[in-house]
């Protein structure tokens, strides 16, 4: 057995003494001693394992955060993208067909000759508005009918025909200088022709 000695003063300790006998000095118990230390260490450990543990969790949800992020902002371009380009073509297609809505008459319209295409020098001064372009000549002569009603005159009918397709354009001819037009062009899109615009003839 192994035989124990006063730190202290260097006695001879018995194995069941809590502390020496010859100066009162407490026994150490180097079992305790060492098991704390054990267990202070493997805490450390744990501390430190349980904060790397934390570290990559904090870490990952941030990458994720900003991952997510990122494709809801490319969708959102990507939907914003296809929306305008979608709407822009059915406008243009709309325009195209039809400028203005079809007013219905209580009175037939009298039926007029096929209009040329008119030249320049026909009277109709520097400048002309164009109040829509239309495919069908009977939604061309109700445009005219809807600009009568509302007070214009020097109202025009052209036949123009582009690759092969025939549009009827309707204006209001008769101006020698552009102001003058876009003088009348603001009274012409307060009655109703949003669309209507100055061309040069």
């Amino acid at each position: 057995m192994e035989e124990k000695y006063c730190r202290n003063c260097g006695k001879r300790l018995r194995d069941d003494a809590g502390f020496c006998e010859n100066c009162g000095h407490k026994k150490n118990n180097d079992k305790k001693e060492k098991v704390n230390v054990k267990q202070k260490k493997n805490h450390i450990a744990v501390s430190r394992q349980q904060l790397l543990i934390l570290v990559a969790v904090l870490f990952v949800g941030v990458a994720g955060t900003l991952f997510a992020l990122n494709q809801i902002n490319n969708i959102q371009k990507k939907h914003n993208t296809g929306v305008d380009q979608s709407a822009l073509n059915d406008a243009y297609k709309t325009e195209e067909k039809e400028n203005t809505p079809t007013i219905k008459s209580t009175v037939p319209p009298t039926p007029s000759p096929l209009p040329k295409q008119t030249q320049p020098n026909e009277s109709l001064g520097n400048y002309s508005i164009q109040l829509g372009a239309f495919s069908k000549k009977e939604n061309a002569e109700n445009c005219i009918a809807k600009a009568q009603n509302a007070g214009f005159s020097n109202l025009r009918m052209q036949l123009i025909t582009r690759n092969g397709r025939n549009l009827y354009h309707v204006i209001i001819y008769g101006f020698q200088d552009i102001q003058a037009a876009n003088e009348r062009l603001d009274k012409v899109q307060k009655s109703g022709f949003d669309d209507a615009f100055v061309t040069k003839n």
